[in-house]
């Protein structure tokens, strides 16, 4: 998926226990990635690729509540707030 215009994907897959699919998102513009995949419990065999996250300075909540443990491709480098990023996971 390309979000490469998007500033914010706030929520976007907030609590989302059916998504089936891999992610490959393309974040060259976001800066907010607060609550996005909060709660996505279900999907521990997903595998989530964030391209182009150098600008994301909100990471709170991102992959709290369980979210998919296959997580790659993060540039926190510019992050201000990583408040419970991971929180919950088991």
């Amino acid at each position: 998926m390309n979000f490469s215009l998007v500033t914010s994907i706030y929520q976007t897959f907030y609590d989302c226990n059916d998504l089936e699919t891999n992610l490959n998102l393309n974040l060259s513009q976001c800066t907010s990635l607060y609550y996005t995949f909060y709660g996505c419990g279900k999907n521990t065999n997903n595998q989530i690729i964030l391209l182009n996250t150098n600008k994301v300075t909100d990471w709170r909540f991102a992959f709290a509540g369980s979210c998919s443990k296959n997580v790659s491709m993060l540039d926190t480098s510019a992050a201000t707030q990583v408040d419970n990023m991971f929180a919950n996971w088991q």
